[in-house]
């Protein structure tokens, strides 16, 4: 369901990436490829995190790991033993493999303190949502090959710790939501101020690596108004099915929901 990254935390319980708190690690699933099909795994990994508002804004990075040494071995050493369970995730849901038949890395990016020496302390390190303000983010994560190509995926994550958010516009006074959701082939999008009238209403649409896809057209009378969103992009282009969310932004405050697009 467009979820490119996974949650996971001490318990090993899977989390929501849109009702995330406390600690909790991140699992990433990536590769490189040697002759065209082989699967090898890649250089280096690390990770940022931005907010919707100002996505090209990094607020927080951290480097993961180096993968600058020999793990096809045939040797089954403890040193051995400690780096693979340290940076790779082997539980039944992300379960990491690199025989002949099978190559699936699952990396725990989150298992590091951040220099390139992984030692079995890095295994205890964790991704502390609680010393973010509550609201959505957008988490980037960046792979390099040995060439150091780079390739960057992204996605929304939410944190919900009770912390206030005191560098936004204040979720205040709006009511927003969109109807039917799910939905197909479009939904409309309808919102309505309690307190007063606000001019120069914008509503858009994101995907989750918070990047917008689609200006609405607003339909305003007194202080509500709606939209009719199709699915499809700022050049008329269907898009595909998954979550994606939309934006209210006036001068005084904004306001973000999510829907779900199915096919």
């Amino acid at each position: 369901m467009g979820e490119r990254f996974a949650f996971r935390n001490s318990a090993g319980d899977y989390l929501d990436p849109f009702n995330l708190s406390g600690e909790f690690d991140i699992i990433v699933k990536c590769h490189d490829l040697a002759n065209s099909d082989w699967r090898i795994d890649i250089h280096d990994l690390s990770y940022s995190l931005s907010t919707v508002n100002n996505p090209d804004s990094i607020l927080f990075q951290k480097f993961a790991f180096v993968y600058d040494f020999d793990l096809d071995t045939y040797i089954y050493g403890n040193i051995d033993w400690m780096i693979l369970n340290t940076i790779y995730s082997r539980d039944v849901t992300c379960y990491s493999v690199g025989n002949y038949d099978e190559r699936e890395y699952y990396h725990i990016i989150t298992n590091s303190n951040g220099d390139s020496l992984i030692t079995q302390e890095d295994e205890a390190e964790c991704f502390d949502s609680s010393q973010f303000d509550d609201g959505m983010y957008v988490l980037n994560v960046y792979a390099r090959d040995a060439s150091l190509n780079t390739s960057v995926d992204s996605m929304i994550v939410v944190f919900n710790n009770g912390v206030s958010t005191a560098n936004e516009l204040p979720e205040i006074d709006v009511k927003l939501s969109n109807f039917p959701n799910p939905f197909n082939p479009s939904t409309t999008i309808s919102y309505e101020f309690e307190l007063g009238i606000e001019d120069k209403i914008e509503l858009a649409v994101f995907n989750l690596k918070g990047q917008k896809i689609k200006n609405l057209s607003v339909m305003q009378n007194e202080g509500e108004g709606s939209a009719v969103w199709n699915g499809t992009d700022n050049d008329n282009k269907p898009v595909s099915s998954g979550i994606y969310l939309y934006k209210l932004k006036t001068k005084s405050c904004e306001k973000t929901n999510m829907m779900l697009l199915i096919k």
